[in-house]
């Protein structure tokens, strides 16, 4: 009998490890070939919905000039152009960008155990539908996303948004989204049904 349970617990211990590792596979990793604004396109489509369209953009200033930043849109009607989800990497993160105390203008800012910064300005009714940022900072720089479309009016986590806050920071947690990323990123960003040439 104890030999039986025995054998029961080293198979089950295999299985396990064996799951493990599958799971460790599936992780994306880091890579070390230049970003692109169609890379990041493309994994940002790994992890939300493909968007309407996205395109390049430098509304990322404050993160330098070697930023790279898209914005993509969702829900256009031809006259609408779109709820924003806006996301730029850099490897420099001004330190006040971070500093929930130094933009008092803000709804709300709150830092998150694993050190992602959440910021919101809730909407003023009928001028602006207001703003989510989510800040992940790294070893150097950062990825920052924002996004603006449906009405901010409480804490965003507590929100039915097209692109949740959870969904903001896994993105902002892909070790691809970095200034450097993997070669079958930049190849699968050559290659976006949803992209325009700014």
């Amino acid at each position: 009998m104890t030999r039986r349970l025995l054998a029961a617990a080293l198979l089950l211990a295999t299985l396990t490890a064996c799951g493990d590792r599958g799971e460790d596979a599936s992780t994306p990793e880091a890579g070390d070939v230049p970003t692109t604004p169609r890379a990041l396109a493309w994994v940002a489509a790994q992890t939300l919905p493909a968007p309407d369209r996205a395109s390049a953009t430098d509304d990322f200033d404050e993160l330098g000039r070697d930023a790279v930043g898209i914005e993509m849109r969702y829900g256009s009607d031809g006259e609408y152009d779109g709820d924003l989800l806006a996301l730029g990497v850099s490897d420099r993160l001004p330190r006040d960008l971070v500093d929930c105390e130094a933009n008092d203008y803000l709804s709300g800012c709150v830092t998150t155990d694993d050190g992602v910064v959440l910021q919101w300005e809730e909407q003023v009714p009928e001028e602006d539908p207001g703003t989510v940022i989510v800040i992940v900072p790294r070893a150097e720089g950062a990825a920052v996303l924002f996004q603006s479309g449906e009405p901010v009016t409480g804490d965003p986590r507590e929100l039915d948004l097209r692109v949740s806050v959870d969904e903001m920071i896994a993105l902002g947690q892909d070790p691809r989204v970095a200034p450097t990323t993997t070669q079958e990123a930049v190849d699968g960003g050559e290659d976006l049904a949803f992209w325009v040439d700014s």
